[in-house]
């Protein structure tokens, strides 16, 4: 139930030992773009990551999903949205930074994991420069909401306007497997996915091949077993074909 609440960029810099390096939220006090502290080395926390021991990988990664409390005057400060009064929770850091040497990674792949519209309408760096950078877009959603108006509001906003990226703009439907309930026969499963791809193309005006409908926790654990047929299920290889 944990999730990502900074913007986090996954790549691998082999001059840098394999790290997380995270930029406290009370830098966006600081006059400094973003890109300026993306560039130098002062004023973030690394934590150092093992890749020989994976056990210890879960933890050093639980420092994405920190928050604290402020005031919301100091909330406010730090331009991010509150209400009045009282203490609220933002996250802890602005932005991550993880060094890892997967062989993809080395290859040259970078990740952005941007988590949701509050990063992008506080960072409008994101939208302007690093969406603007890149080769392709994965817009996630879930498969039992579909587009909800926030969702929508996001997609109009930051997603639909990049020039560029033509057939490289990606709609995944997450959670498939909730579709498939033990009871429904595979055909009525079939049925239903395909009615909720076609209904999420056209709320977002895009061709319906651009829509993925998967099961990444049903991927992960076929992947993690050898499981074809599973895995043939969950339709992750899908979406990674067209990545490729």
């Amino acid at each position: 139930g944990r999730t990502t609440i900074c913007p986090t960029e996954i790549l691998h810099d082999p001059s840098r030992p394999p790290s997380i390096r995270v930029l406290p939220i009370e830098s966006r006090e600081s006059p400094k773009a973003l890109r300026e502290f993306i560039a130098e080395s002062s004023g973030w926390k690394e934590i150092a990551l093992d890749p020989a021991h994976p056990a210890s990988l879960a933890a050093a990664f639980d420092v994405l999903s920190e928050t604290q409390n402020v005031t919301a005057s100091e909330a406010q400060n730090l331009g991010l949205a509150s209400g009045q009064g009282g203490r609220v929770e933002i996250p802890r850091w602005r932005y991550a930074i993880v060094n890892f040497p997967h062989p993809l990674l080395a290859m040259g792949l970078t990740i952005l994991d941007t988590p949701g519209a509050e990063a992008l309408g506080t960072e409008p760096e994101l939208t302007m420069h690093r969406l603007q950078e890149a080769d392709a877009v994965v817009f996630m959603l879930s498969v039992d909401t579909g587009a909800t108006d926030t969702d929508l509001a996001l997609w109009r906003e930051h997603v639909e306007p990049i020039e560029g990226l033509g057939h490289t703009r990606y709609v995944v439907l997450n959670k498939i497997d909730e579709i498939r309930d033990g009871t429904k026969p595979e055909s009525e499963v079939l049925v239903e996915i395909d009615r909720r791809v076609r209904e999420t193309a056209e709320t977002l005006h895009v061709d319906p091949t651009q829509v993925f409908p998967l099961s990444a926790r049903q991927g992960l654990a076929a992947r993690l077993h050898g499981d074809g047929d599973a895995l043939a299920k969950s339709r992750v290889y899908r979406l990674e074909q067209a990545l490729a």
